[in-house]
């Protein structure tokens, strides 16, 4: 795994779940999640700071890795 964040095991378990898969279980256990690049291709973000918020890279509709929780 390339960015495990410690401390969060909920968090982690979404390598490698789709995109929707990986929402929705981040949801029900309280926390959001925001799409920072796809296929290496980086989407426009905000700077602002949200508790519980995991940003994520996906690759080939997966999650692939996760940048951080803010």
């Amino acid at each position: 795994m390339k960015n495990m964040q410690l401390g969060e095991p909920i968090v982690n378990n979404i390598f490698n779940m789709s995109v929707n898969e990986a929402r929705a279980y981040l949801e029900e256990n309280g926390f959001t999640m925001r799409v920072i690049s796809v296929d290496g291709r980086a989407k426009g973000v905000s700077m602002e700071l949200k508790e519980k918020r995991v940003n994520v890279f996906v690759k080939d509709g997966k999650i692939d890795d996760i940048n951080n929780i803010s």
